[in-house]
């Protein structure tokens, strides 16, 4: 049975994907560069066009179309609602800041504080470095001094209107994305399902570098070293374990959420010396809530199976 190579965006090269197609070894993508762009109007008019089927996932909408080219390809244009609103929110977020640091270096020139203008071209540049979009989505314009013209008096600057939409619009794209494939007798929801198992493994790396503790790592030799990611590597199985169980019983929540819910926890310890001077350890947990004692009631469904 051959595989089938699910990549993330960052390894997808065009040597990459000639090496695929050299070994015909199927494979499941996200190209590089705005492929999503592309395909604008379809993704406009995404409400309209019967193509289109809806799936639900997490309470958001996720839309899907299969589109086949004759070198069998096959692009499956996806909407995301819950990526729309990311996308959305960290975009209004750094336009934001990009505004308040451009009325800050306008302040700066009205007070005299600089006005040299390659001073000035110097502070855009690095605010071009902070934002990679900034001259996509703002007019910038130095207005030269009257008198001296190595000298600015002022700067102009507003948001562009970017794809024919208002100012306060974000991107119409955000949201959007292209997956292409070779798998030709799979439906949409499969192939973005399958893409999606990304998302497991980069969950996954997430849990052993914080959660679980792989990073940092300080040990000198390298058999400690090695204990240390095995022993990482078996907590993941165990939480793994469990999160499934969690998952087929109905519970839902990431594992970070139920770490939240369980942390309010508590148990005291007494600690008694009686009469003949013997020390004794009463352990008294206090009582669960519904939400603790629905989570817990499973993890110790789980330890008896």
């Amino acid at each position: 049975m051959t595989p089938t190579i699910v990549m993330d965006r960052g390894i997808v090269t065009k040597e990459n994907i000639s090496l695929l197609k050299e070994k015909n070894i199927d494979y499941v993508l996200i190209t590089r560069g705005p492929r999503n762009a592309h395909y604008f109007e379809e993704f406009e008019n995404h409400l309209n066009d019967p193509e289109f089927k809806s799936i639900l996932r997490h309470n958001k909408e996720i839309f899907l179309k299969e589109v086949k080219s004759e070198n069998s390809i096959t692009e499956i244009l996806c909407i995301s609602e819950g990526k729309k609103e990311k996308e959305d929110a960290i975009e209004m977020r750094w336009k934001e800041r990009a505004s308040e640091d451009l009325s800050s270096l306008q302040k700066s020139i009205l007070k005299g504080n600089i006005n040299l203008i390659s001073k000035i071209e110097r502070k855009l540049g690095r605010l071009e470095e902070r934002y990679p979009s900034l001259n996509k989505y703002f007019a910038i314009e130095l207005i030269k001094d009257k008198i001296d013209p190595l000298q600015a008096s002022d700067i102009a600057f507003c948001q562009r209107s970017v794809f024919d939409i208002e100012e306060d619009k974000t991107n119409p794209l955000n949201g959007t994305y292209v997956i292409e494939t070779t798998l030709r007798e799979r439906s949409p929801e499969e192939i973005w399902l399958l893409y999606m198992t990304l998302t497991r493994v980069e969950e996954a790396f997430r849990c052993l570098k914080s959660k679980l503790g792989t990073r940092p790592i300080f040990h000198q030799i390298a058999r400690r070293t090695k204990g240390h990611l095995f022993i990482s590597i078996l907590a993941y199985h165990i939480l793994i374990n469990i999160e499934y169980k969690l998952n087929a019983s109905g519970e839902t929540r990431r594992w970070s959420t139920i770490c939240d819910t369980l942390k309010t926890h508590q148990r005291s310890t007494v600690i008694i010396t009686d009469t003949n001077q013997q020390i004794h350890h009463l352990q008294a947990p206090e009582c669960l809530d519904y939400r603790q004692d629905r989570v817990l009631h499973e993890v110790y469904a789980l330890s008896a199976v």
